[in-house]
């Protein structure tokens, strides 16, 4: 019988040269993940017993030309318990919103940190960054240990540096490693070079300690979540479609729909669940399903509107105190009217307040203007009411992309305090 394997995501950032795209691909190849062919590819023109594992991520020619990481590059492997989702994702600050994307794809992260270098400004944003959108554990890989000879007191040091810094961080697990990716040291197995380390590789450590420390919330554990997507009128019935993103829900189950019109805010019975042409007795998150409710011809809900757990219902509001990421070249300011994309809704919405985080000191400022890659704290008023959680309780329905109101593009990403 097939053993069914758990799936665990995990994002790497770090500084140039620091050794990420060699770390990651070092930690594939020691863990049988790489093909001969693709092998061969690695493998250095002039010299066939030397691989250059930094080739395996970096794809675009501009990353291989210029040694750096730009677009984020997933990378899929196995091991005999669980199946691997990599992102190696760019820790440029100039690609800060690239990072950004793979962090909210992630359950863990692997920050490097380059030995001789220590722990960095970037290092600091790469770790705020991770913070600011959930990540509860990282692992620190301090790399090329062999450049300081394998030095302990400067692990330790760098070690009680990043320990310190992140009291003022919502991180609950932090797990310090000393690696050298060229030679694998620390990767899968374990060095003789650094006897006097007596914790676990990173594998060992992903492996051994997911079940206990990094396991979050399932999805079905937390209260149930269905934006409406649309609604399909047929033969004097109503149904609603849209993917189940937090909970489940079975036949026969009292549900509520949150709408942005408070007053039709309503309790009813869900009466079948059906995935394309199948019938179910229930349904879970990840699901895309069409729902039939007992007793609605009398309440009018619409794209965006929420199907909910009646014991725990989300907040309804058209004011939001969220904290963004901004993309755009172009500076946000107070009183600029914006667009806001949550779940299946886009409402306008325009800024009320700014306070600008220093992403170093961990602390805001009274600056006004967001540029490029800065991070803030902002309150939006929304032109209607929005269905929403907060972040910390429900990642799924507490996050939201800001579009600019003209061109229509992706200009930041934010999470609902």
């Amino acid at each position: 019988m097939l053993k069914h394997k758990g799936l665990i995501r995990i994002f790497t950032a770090g500084s140039i040269d620091d050794g990420k795209s060699t770390l990651i691909g070092r930690l594939m190849y020691d863990s049988n993940s790489i093909s001969n062919d693709h092998l061969d590819k690695l493998k250095d023109s002039n010299n066939e017993d030397f691989i250059d594992f930094s080739k395996l991520t970096d794809g675009l020619k501009e990353e291989q030309n210029n040694n750096i990481t730009i677009d984020v590059a997933y990378r899929y492997f196995s091991s005999n318990n669980y199946n691997y989702i990599l992102a190696d994702s760019p820790g440029h600050f100039e690609y800060m919103k690239n990072m950004a994307c793979a962090v909210s794809f992630s359950d863990i992260g692997i920050i490097l940190i380059d030995s001789q270098k220590g722990f960095t400004e970037l290092c600091k944003k790469h770790l705020y960054i991770s913070s600011l959108f959930g990540i509860k554990t990282i692992v620190f890989a301090v790399n090329k240990m062999d450049s300081i000879n394998y030095n302990e007191e400067q692990f330790q040091n760098i070690k009680n540096e990043v320990l310190e810094f992140s009291k003022k961080l919502n991180v609950d697990n932090q797990y310090f490693i000393p690696t050298n990716a060229i030679t694998g040291e620390n990767i899968v197995s374990g060095s003789l070079n650094m006897t006097w380390f007596k914790g676990q590789s990173i594998m060992d450590l992903i492996e051994t300690k997911y079940l206990s420390d990094f396991m979050v919330s399932s999805k079905n554990d937390l209260p149930l979540r269905l934006p409406i997507q649309n609604v399909i009128e047929y033969k004097n019935a109503k149904y609603y479609t849209g993917q189940i993103t937090s909970g489940s829900i079975h036949l026969g189950q009292e549900i509520s729909i949150a709408s942005s019109d408070r007053k039709a805010q309503g309790k009813v019975q869900v009466k079948s669940i059906r995935l394309y042409k199948t019938d179910l007795p229930s349904a879970f998150a990840g699901q895309s399903v069409t729902i039939e409710l007992s007793n609605d011809n009398q309440l009018n809900f619409e794209r965006g509107d929420q199907i909910t757990s009646t014991s725990s219902p989300p907040q309804v509001s058209n004011i939001i105190e969220a904290t963004i990421l901004w993309f755009s070249t172009s500076p946000l300011k107070i009183k600029n009217e914006i667009l806001i994309k949550h779940s299946t809704r886009i409402i306008p919405a325009t800024v009320l307040n700014i306070n600008l985080i220093e992403l170093i000191k961990s602390n805001s400022s009274n600056t006004k203007i967001v540029n490029e890659n800065e991070v803030a704290k902002v309150s939006l008023k929304l032109d209607k009411n929005l269905v929403f959680d907060s972040f910390y309780d429900n990642k799924k329905n507490g996050t939201f992309i800001i579009i600019d109101k003209d061109s229509k593009n992706t200009v930041g990403t934010g999470i609902i305090r």
